[in-house]
């Protein structure tokens, strides 16, 4: 498995579909808008997981199905990190992430 870091490089968190344009008609604008914001979210909550995993505050079983740990601050954690560094690109909240972890794992 990639470590977290490597997929930031990568670029594998990017949505890589087309941002809709004038060009469509209404209805494929709209297809592709509803498209677009689907593949956001779902790469947005594999970073989420990912993040939390790389820091501690999530622990996934072997084949990455079930949750086996999630520590009681990791949502107020996230939300911190994301809040404050996502404007800064995802490196940043990943290390914001993993100064909290410093201080609430340890």
């Amino acid at each position: 498995m990639k470590d977290i870091r490597t997929k930031i490089a990568d670029g594998d968190y990017e949505n890589k579909l087309p941002l809709f344009g004038a060009r469509y008609s209404a209805i494929d604008r709209r297809c592709a808008q509803e498209a677009y914001r689907q593949e956001q979210n779902r790469l947005g909550a594999t970073f989420k997981q990912d993040a939390l995993e790389a820091t501690g505050f999530l622990q996934l079983n072997s084949d990455r199905t079930d949750i086996l740990f999630k520590h009681s601050k990791a949502d107020a954690a996230w939300d911190k990190a994301w809040d404050s560094h996502h404007a800064y690109g995802l490196l940043e909240v990943l290390q914001e992430l993993e100064e909290l972890a410093e201080l609430l794992l340890s």
